[in-house]
């Protein structure tokens, strides 16, 4: 039987350096952040969700996404390992512990439309695999096995929060992607969203 994959977007980020505006609702190439990154996973996996602390009140406008709240121990976020903890722990509830969750951040928009696949086509045995480019990791760009769920927990209940580390301690695959770095653009900062706005008119499809 196929792996069930559950396409996680991180939403989970409170946009600070852009003003403490709502990443995922910027508006670039006509359309929010979210759902340009919603697009590139539609299809190409078995079901879509939105990890973040809280629901957010734009994903009432596409109700074939779920939410899944981020795991939040002692009452304050965790970032990024709280919500792929929730998520392994609701695709290990849902599709049972063949099923994996694969995770791209809500502002990055540009990564290549075969990253799904290659990931999935990577990870072999392992628990694990995550992105590598230009020399650089991307471990928010990943395909993680809810067979890795208990030793993802054991890491976040010993206080192990950053995925990269998380990742070496689940022996995760690294997956070299020859891309440009600016497939893997961040949109943290107003700089950066000028930079995306000039890569929409420039980056091929």
């Amino acid at each position: 039987m196929p792996m069930k994959i559950i396409g996680c977007i991180l939403a989970g980020g409170r946009g600070l350096r852009l003003g403490g505006r709502d990443k995922a609702v910027v508006e670039l190439a006509g359309g929010p952040l979210w759902s340009l990154v919603a697009a590139k996973l539609t299809g190409k996996v078995d079901a879509l969700a939105v990890l973040a602390p809280e629901r957010p009140a734009w994903l009432e406008r596409d109700s074939s996404i779920a939410f899944i709240a981020d795991q939040v121990p002692g009452q304050e976020s965790i970032g990024p390992a709280g919500g792929l903890l929730a998520a392994l722990g609701f695709a290990h509830y849902r599709h049972g512990g063949e099923s994996a969750v694969l995770t791209a951040p809500v502002d990055a928009p540009f990564f290549p439309d075969e990253l799904p696949e290659l990931l999935k086509e990577s990870i072999g045995q392992a628990k694990a695999a995550i992105v590598e480019a230009d020399g650089r990791l991307h471990p928010t760009f990943g395909l993680w096995t809810c067979a890795a769920l208990e030793d993802f927990r054991a890491c976040v209940d010993e206080g192990e929060l950053a995925l990269h580390k998380i990742a070496d301690r689940l022996g995760a695959r690294r997956v070299s992607i020859e891309a440009g770095s600016d497939r893997f653009l961040n949109i943290n900062t107003p700089e950066d969203l000028d930079r995306a706005e000039s890569l929409v008119r420039t980056m091929p499809d």
